[in-house]
């Protein structure tokens, strides 16, 4: 027997969600359809400084969930009962709507701390060729370790730090981008795990590390925990829930940890990377904010202070096993029961009164494959280097046999230093025998020229305004390429239950919850709006009492 519901008002809130977030709105329509209720970008302007509301908060926490579509959200809410679910009860319950196609953990964190598109703050993709270096580059990496270097735009960190007002901006997640990118160049410490020491670290871009960091990782290392095995905790709910095999069609599993339960990264090849997609880490990362909060003295005083914590074990679960899996689900209901002790604790240090939330997604993700075409929907797979051969093929009708590819890699296909040398007018034309080829492989939706998709983005119809808020004009490839509804992308030695990257509805929406003390949550009687994620950062920045970052464009919710 499924859990029982709660209260009305969360009942309805949730059905709410339900409807704007659906599988079926959110997966059937298709591009065009996707975009028709965008929120433009209008022409950047500075924003005024946000008054405070009166019951100004001393601490304000955004929780990411790595990986959350609103249609899946929709799906597990009413089997919550712990902190998600108290948040749905009594805070504002939005979908979030990103306005771009580069649905990835970069852009989206990026995007929630600047409150910029990916063709402004520069991060339109986890990593992509650098034409200076020859050679691919992550989002946040450097030669001398991880920074936010890469990053055009100042972000939430760079506000609170740069206000002087003594508040304290810290971020916790287990990939270093999802800490690093909501603060930006400045921060009082951002830490991620590090598979290679099986612990958590920081970037000496923010100093030195944190003795509180230190200190944790002798008192409650992780390696020692890796003998844990995952087990669902409740089967038969499992079962009914989603209404399949705990081994469906389509899920893989990754790092060794099997297609069902049990899953024990002990067994595996290399159980720290294996970790990373299991409960622990999850339940890892809440001890480091508490041990943050204590050690920082986060929301002690009245300047008030970010905390950012972004659980990246819902991103690696769902590539592994699906949004529809078992695993996914006895995920979120474990961090679901977690963060109801998370706020707990967080309200006895700082009150309950002077605590925000902001609970969201930095993208969300594409249904089963298998489950899609079960019930008459399109879906399909295609590995990277099919992509890449019918380029190489392409280009060779026009400029010879010879190496044209560099990388190719959602959202963009970057040419070879060979293919960049070439004549202008026949460089032009190799780009456009490949944007014609990658049009008929079946499940792309398109390939243009990247140089027609930039510049006046609000003024270009959809989808093409997604593609070009998409595309940092410098740094992306030559051809933009566009998946068809349903296709899933990956490599071919690393088989993926699902991704994210694209314009559909299933990758753009996701769940978007404000809780702000001394406001009373609306009581929803329509399904709930779509409210544009360039909103998130500039609201955040009115609950600290900071100025909105230079390149946001958007009012606060």
């Amino acid at each position: 027997m499924l859990r029982a519901m709660r209260t009305r008002l969360a009942l309805h809130t949730l059905a709410s969600l339900a409807v704007a977030g659906s599988v079926a709105g959110a997966v059937a329509g298709v591009l065009t359809s996707a975009c028709r209720s965008v929120t433009g970008a209008p022409p950047q302007t500075t924003l005024p400084a946000p008054t405070p509301s009166a019951a100004a908060p001393r601490l304000v926490l955004l929780v990411v969930i790595d990986q959350l579509p609103a249609w899946s959200f929709a799906e597990k809410a009413p089997l919550l009962t712990g902190g998600i679910a108290r948040l749905i009860a009594e805070g504002a319950v939005y979908t979030g709507e990103y306005p771009f196609a580069a649905t990835f953990t970069a852009t989206g964190h990026a995007t929630l701390g600047t409150g910029a598109t990916p063709a402004e703050h520069g991060i339109f993709a986890n990593d992509w060729w650098d034409r200076s270096e020859e050679r691919s580059v992550t989002s946040v990496g450097t030669t001398s370790g991880k920074a936010p270097t890469r990053l055009r735009l100042p972000a939430l960190g760079d506000q609170v730090l740069g206000a002087g007002r003594g508040g304290k901006a810290v971020a916790l997640s287990i990939k270093d981008r999802g800490a690093i990118l909501p603060l930006g160049q400045r921060a009082t410490a951002v830490v991620w795990y590090d598979a290679k020491s099986a612990r958590l670290t920081s970037s000496a871009h923010y100093g030195p590390s944190p003795a509180w960091l230190e200190r944790l990782a002798t008192e409650r290392p992780i390696r020692p925990r890796l003998e844990q095995a995952w087990t669902p905790r409740d089967p038969a709910l499992l079962l009914a829930a989603t209404g399949g095999p705990d081994d469906a069609e389509g899920e893989f599993g990754a790092s060794g940890l099997g297609r069902a339960f049990p899953h024990a990264p002990a067994n595996t090849p290399d159980p720290a990377r294996a970790f990373v997609m299991t409960p622990l880490a999850d339940e890892v990362l809440i001890e480091a904010a508490l041990a943050a909060v204590d050690a920082e003295q986060l929301g002690a005083d009245d300047a008030a202070d970010l905390l950012v914590v972004s659980f990246s074990a819902h991103d690696y679960v769902a590539h592994a096993w699906g949004q529809e899996s078992w695993e996914a689900l006895d995920l979120l209901l474990r961090l679901d029961e977690r963060l109801g002790a998370f706020l707990a604790a967080l309200e006895t240090r700082v009150g309950k009164d002077r605590l925000a939330v902001v609970l969201t997604a930095d993208h969300g993700g594409a249904p089963l494959v298998e489950r899609s075409r079960k019930a008459g929907r399109a879906g399909r797979r295609i590995p990277y280097d099919e992509i890449e051969a019918a380029a190489e093929a392409a280009a060779a009708t026009v400029a010879g046999p010879g190496d044209h590819v560099a990388m190719a890699e959602l959202p963009t296909l970057f040419l070879s230093q060979t293919a960049r040398a070439l004549p202008t007018e026949l460089r032009a034309r190799v780009i456009d025998a490949i944007a014609a080829r990658l049009e008929q492989v079946p499940g792309l939706a398109g390939a243009w020229p990247v140089a027609t998709l930039v510049g006046d983005c609000d003024a270009r119809p959809a989808p093409l305004a997604l593609f070009c808020r998409s595309i940092d004009r410098e740094r992306a490839g030559e051809v933009y390429f566009a998946v068809a509804e349903g296709t899933v992308l990956h490599d071919r030695a690393w088989l993926e239950a699902t991704e994210h990257g694209s314009a559909h509805e299933y990758d753009r929406l996701v769940p978007l919850i404000v809780v702000e003390p001394g406001r009373a949550a609306p009581l929803p009687s329509s399904p709930a709006s779509r409210v544009s994620m360039l909103r998130v950062a500039p609201t955040l920045a009115r609950l600290l009492g900071v100025p909105v970052p230079a390149g946001a464009h958007e009012p606060s919710l």
